[in-house]
C-alpha cells in the first residue's frame, strides 16, 4: 500500500495532540449506524460506540425557536425528502432545488443543511437522484476515541509505505507501473483510492490518459467542502448535554451549525460548508473570529474570556484530499457507477466517490475497497 500522507486514514483523521483529547478532523459520525459496516468492526475491536441521541436546538437571532418553528422545520424537511424521493422514483437526475423548489425561508434553511452542510455544495449543484440513492436510516452514532483512530488501527498491520505519493500510473502494458519519489513499483493490478478532486487535476497522472468515460465521471463528481472550526474553553460554558447539535440562524440565514460539549469536553465545534467554507479557508483566523462572534450572539460575551484554544480544518487546502467528499452534479448520478468499472482489467477505483449507497462516508470507502479488491482478485485468479 502506497500512502501519500504521513499517516493512515486519509480523510479519516483523529488528532489527539491539538486539544489533548480525540478530535476528528474529518469523518466523525457513524451514519445509519444500524447498518453501517464500521459499527460492527468497532465493536469487534472493543471500541466504544455511543448513540447520538442528544437534542438538536435551533436559535433565531439569539433566542431559542418556539414549538411552532420546530414543527415548521420538521414539516419542511419531510416535504423536501418527499420531493427528492418522488424525483428518485421517477429516475429524474435533476438538482435538489429543481426537485424541491424552496417555498419560504424555512425551506431555504433546510436546503442549506442538506446542501452546504451535508454535501459540501449548494443544493442547486447537487443531484437529487444521487441523494435519493444514498442510505439514511436515521440511526446515528459516535466514537469517543475517534473514528479516524478506528480506521487507522484497522490498517496498522498492513504493508504500508507512508509519505509515498504515486505521481504516475502507467497502465498500457501487461501490468501497472506506479511511479513514486521513492522509485517505481510494477504490479499486475492496482487499486486507486485518491479523491476525485485529485483525479480531476491529474494527480496522479495516468499514462495513457484516462478514457473519456472515466474523465467525465470524475468531472461529474467534484469535491464538496465541509470544515470544522473548533473552539475550546477553560471550563464548561454551555448549559447543554454532551453532543448537543445547535443551528444558529440570524436574519433568516443559517450562520453556524455547532456541536456543543462533544463527549463532555468544554468545546464547540462549528461546521461550515460549501462556498462559505472555501472562503473561510483563506483566512482561518477570520473563520475563528466569525464562529466565536456567532456563538457570542447566543451565549453572551463572557465566552471571549474563556476561550483558550482554537483550530480550523482546511480540507480544501489538503494537497492529498482537495476537499471533504464527492458530490454528484445534477445529471451525473451515474458517474459513481462508471468509476466502479475496471480499467483494462488492471486498474480498479475505490473510495467513497465510487459507492452510490454510502457515498461521502467512511463506510463508502470501506465497502468500495472490498468491492475493488474482489474485482482485482477475480482477474488475478
Amino acid at each position: 500500500m502506497l500512502e501519500a500522507q504521513a499517516r493512515l486514514g486519509g480523510r479519516a483523521f483523529t488528532d489527539t495532540a491539538t486539544f489533548d483529547l480525540p478530535f476528528d478532523h474529518g469523518c466523525a459520525w457513524l451514519h445509519s449506524a444500524d447498518r453501517n459496516p464500521l459499527t460492527d468492526i468497532a465493536r469487534a475491536a472493543g471500541v466504544d460506540v455511543v448513540p447520538d441521541d442528544a437534542d438538536a436546538w435551533l436559535t433565531l437571532d439569539g433566542e431559542e425557536a418556539d414549538d411552532a418553528t420546530y414543527d415548521a422545520v420538521d414539516a419542511s424537511l419531510a416535504w423536501i425528502a418527499a420531493r427528492i424521493e418522488a424525483a428518485g422514483d421517477a429516475g429524474r437526475d435533476v438538482a435538489v432545488t429543481d426537485a424541491a423548489p424552496p417555498r419560504d425561508a424555512v425551506d431555504r434553511f433546510n436546503l442549506v443543511r442538506l446542501g452546504d452542510l451535508a454535501a459540501g455544495v449548494r443544493a442547486r449543484e447537487l443531484s437529487a437522484l444521487d441523494v435519493y440513492r444514498q442510505i439514511g436510516t436515521g440511526v446515528e452514532a459516535l466514537v469517543p476515541a475517534g473514528l479516524g483512530s478506528l480506521i487507522a488501527t484497522q490498517g496498522a498491520t498492513l504493508p504500508v509505505r507512508l509519505s509515498t505519493p504515486v505521481t504516475r500510473v502507467t497502465w498500457d502494458g501487461p501490468g501497472v507501473a506506479l511511479e513514486t519519489p521513492a522509485g517505481t513499483l510494477t504490479t499486475r493490478a492496482a487499486i486507486v483510492t485518491v479523491s476525485t478532486g485529485l483525479l480531476a487535476t491529474d494527480r496522479p497522472r495516468f499514462a495513457p490518459a484516462l478514457p473519456t468515460a472515466w474523465r467525465d465521471a470524475v468531472r461529474g463528481l467534484p469535491m464538496g467542502l465541509l470544515d470544522k472550526v473548533a473552539l475550546k474553553f477553560d471550563r464548561p460554558v454551555f448549559d447543554a448535554p454532551a453532543n448537543t447539535t445547535l443551528n444558529i440562524v440570524r436574519n433568516d440565514v443559517l450562520a453556524l451549525d455547532v456541536l456543543l460539549n462533544p463527549f463532555g469536553a468544554p468545546m464547540a465545534i462549528g461546521f461550515v460548508g460549501g462556498p462559505t467554507a472555501w472562503t473561510l479557508e483563506t483566512d482561518p483566523d477570520a473563520a475563528v473570529r466569525y464562529a466565536l462572534e456567532v456563538l457570542v450572539s447566543v451565549f453572551g460575551n463572557d465566552l471571549r474570556a474563556r476561550l483558550v484554544q482554537v483550530h480550523m480544518t482546511r480540507w480544501g487546502r489538503d494537497r492529498f484530499a482537495a476537499g471533504a467528499y464527492s458530490a454528484a452534479l445534477p445529471g451525473h448520478a451515474d458517474a459513481r457507477l462508471t468509476l466502479t468499472e475496471p480499467l483494462a482489467d488492471r486498474v480498479f477505483f475505490a473510495g467513497e466517490a465510487t459507492d452510490p449507497v454510502w457515498a461521502t462516508q467512511a463506510a463508502g470507502a470501506w465497502r468500495s475497497g472490498q468491492r475493488a479488491a474482489a474485482q482485482a482478485l477475480a482477474v488475478l485468479d
